[in-house]
């Protein structure tokens, strides 16, 4: 029986190999995305319409001025659209979705939360919440199957699927639909991998002789258990997160958790995996003499370490690409779950799934000839400075610079600080294009106030002098938070006016009069408190850029681990690797402890032996700043912008600088180093 189901694989393999066979499935492959993606497409555009639809209603809805849109939505929870009801009442009493003006704070969120009712059952929220979105994963999906048919994989394609379909059938028996998701995930990660490493194989050897070395490299990699462990571990884990994400936590949290533990875990495999194979590739070669069979041929050292370094990078971008599309479903898969309220809601959209750029407030500074008087009067009154520079035991041009510092830093410090009942109004300028995109713009703030209780709540309010609105808020010292504000706050010069209160409004005052009461505590924040987060690209984007800047970080370590071995061991080379990568990943860490670092005794005398130590952790420090600031996992969590400026400067830095200086300095000891020696092995 078994011989038989071997002979039967072998010759249905032969026969999808066939022109006739390819264009077949072809077809069959065409219709199947058509009769799955049509419908959704037709679903997708019917939301849209009606999503927009009760935005445009809901927009100029104002609850003070009592329209009827307005007072049915928060009395019934409900919009009334073309003769039709949508809602389901868990809009009703939500005086939250208002700001003191009668505005709905936040219109898409809520339009979001109208129409889920509508959405059909048998449809996955993530394949038809844009019309856009649908067709993209239909082509995504057909360019797939087409791949794998012209590849001469459709035979495995298809067994790969009913595993999948049999195992998934099982969960979904056992009233586990989330594991279902995730076994689907591993079969469809692994095939993609695959099919990958076969097509890159097949393109590589057209790159002269190191594209050859790097097709031999690929080939001997996937052969290899350790290689082979690396790949099990992130196809395994990466569907398991979602399933180990709590569900009842905000949705914004479940989605910033599985980003950064996702991306995380497939970096540090990734960069293990490369350093362990760059090295291995070298260093074994030399060790059993093969090397001898290549550099005997008419290839130069430096093409034989260009060859093993490509191929080692070409893994990664497979490992890469088939983790980062997977990493980007699962992102859409977890949209699909509820979220817990329309601020929750609203803030996946604004905070999370976005791509941000922030905007400090523009301080007033001191005039050059103020601050200049200013340190003048402050020598002038201080009889023992004055007398200390006379005499020359402090230096006058040191002691007027930390005085000019000193003053300026006082002045923005007395800008960041409120007194109970005042207000400072802070501008942002520059805003232009977030005006004109007409997205939602996030304030975070982080006070503190007295002691920074942090069971405290205190009273702020914030106004905006443009709009003519205001909002109160509490706030908890010490506490980072957000607050949403329309984009049409802006005024024509592209400045974003922000009033500052410490104050509460006065509940006993009468109604239609905002009496407000002075706060509790001064009201102060740290330069970096005030922050305004405004959207300048999509998430997607931020997402393929992200995973480029990973590349260039791994293709630093492939040189490194490659180079290393050229003239090292194999256990020192991935020894030297990993101490570089670990250094160059904690230098912010690095930086910060050095700033701690006291060389000083308590009478203040220098300890040279700690002064020297020191030295030497601020040098390592200066060397890897550029690898370990590059953070992109860190920038998609808090949904900060990977700029194309962040990607050049470590293209530039860490995939050119960096590679080329160890590339050069490892050919200086390869090319004396004796390959034609016993290794004591065969």
């Amino acid at each position: 029986m078994g011989r038989r189901l071997v002979e039967l694989y072998r010759k249905l393999d032969r026969g999808q190999q066939g022109l006739g066979a390819r264009i077949a499935s072809s077809v069959v492959a065409l219709l199947l995305v058509a009769g799955l993606f049509g419908p959704l497409l037709a679903e997708a555009r019917r939301l849209a319409s009606l999503e927009a639809g009760i935005v445009e209603i809901l927009r100029d809805a104002n609850l003070v001025e009592r329209d009827p849109e307005a007072v049915q939505l928060m009395e019934q929870g409900t919009v009334t659209l073309d003769g039709k009801e949508y809602g389901d009442g868990r809009l009703r009493g939500m005086p939250t979705l208002y700001d003191r003006a009668g505005t709905l704070l936040a219109v898409a969120a809520v339009a979001e939360i109208l129409v889920e009712e509508e959405i059909p059952g048998w449809a996955p929220l993530f394949l038809i919440e844009d019309p856009a979105t649908t067709l993209g994963y239909a082509a995504l999906v057909l360019a797939w199957l087409l791949v794998a048919v012209w590849a001469g994989t459709s035979l495995q394609l298809f067994l790969v699927v009913i595993a999948v379909a049999i195992a998934g059938g099982a969960m979904l028996l056992l009233g586990r639909p989330a594991g279902a998701f995730a076994v689907g995930g591993m079969g469809v990660l692994g095939f993609t991998f695959v099919l990958l490493v076969r097509l890159v194989i097949a393109g590589v050897g057209g790159l002269g002789q190191p594209g050859a070395v790097a097709a031999t490299v690929i080939r001997e990699a996937v052969r290899q258990k350790a290689f082979a462990g690396f790949i099990v571990v992130l196809l395994v884990v990466l569907p398991l997160i979602p399933v180990w994400i709590d569900p009842e936590t905000p949705l914004r949290y479940q989605l910033q958790v599985f980003i950064g533990r996702s991306l995380g875990t497939t970096y540090a495999v990734a960069a293990c995996m490369t350093l362990v194979l760059a090295a291995a590739t070298v260093a074994f070669e030399i060790r059993d003499r093969q090397i001898l069979q290549l550099l005997t041929k008419p290839i130069s050292r430096l093409r034989y370490l260009l060859g093993k370094w490509l191929g080692i990078v070409l893994l990664d971008a497979v490992l890469l690409a088939v983790c980062g599309v997977s990493i980007f479903l699962f992102i859409r898969y977890l949209e699909t779950r509820p979220a817990a309220d329309a601020f929750d809601a609203q803030a996946v959209r604004d905070e999370v799934l976005v791509a941000r750029v922030g905007l400090e407030p523009a301080y007033d500074l001191l005039p050059r000839a103020r601050l200049l008087e200013m340190v003048d009067q402050a020598i002038e009154a201080d009889p023992m400075l004055k007398d200390s520079i006379e005499r020359k035991e402090e230096d006058e041009f040191e002691v007027r610079r930390n005085l000019y510092a000193d003053f300026q830093k006082e002045n923005l410090a007395g800008q960041r600080s409120i007194a109970p009942g005042d207000e400072r109004i802070f501008r942002f300028p520059g805003l232009a294009e977030a005006r004109r995109l007409g997205a939602n713009l996030t304030l975070k703030y982080l006070f503190y106030a007295g002691d920074s209780d942090p069971h405290n709540q205190l009273p702020v309010i914030f106004r905006f002098p443009d709009g003519g609105g205001w909002t109160d808020r509490r706030f908890v010292p010490a506490q980072s938070m957000v607050l949403v504000i329309p984009a049409d706050l802006i005024n024509d010069e592209g400045v974003l006016s922000i009033g500052i209160a410490n104050a509460r409004f006065d509940p006993d005052a009468p109604a239609g009069t905002p009496a407000v009461m002075p706060g509790e505590l001064t009201i102060f924040f740290e330069p970096d408190g005030l922050e305004l987060l405004y959207p300048v690209s999509s998430f997607e984007a931020n997402f393929l850029r992200a995973l480029l800047v990973l590349l260039v970080k791994l293709s630093f370590l492939a040189m490194l681990g490659a180079a290393m071995a050229s003239f090292l061991s194999f256990p020192v080379a991935c020894l030297v690797g990993f101490t570089v990568f670990l250094a160059a990943e904690a230098s912010p860490f690095l930086a910060e402890s050095v700033r701690s670092y006291r060389i000083w005794d308590d009478e203040g005398n220098v300890q040279w032996a700690k002064s020297m130590i020191r030295g030497i952790a601020a040098g390592a420090e200066w060397v890897l700043r550029s690898y370990g600031l590059i953070r992109p996992t860190s920038a998609l969590v808090e949904g900060r912008l990977v700029g194309w400026g962040d990607l050049g400067r470590a293209f530039w830095i860490v995939g050119i600088g960096w590679s080329v200086l160890v590339l050069a300095l490892s050919l200086l000891a390869f090319r004396r180093k004796e390959l034609a020696v016993y290794s004591g092995q065969g």
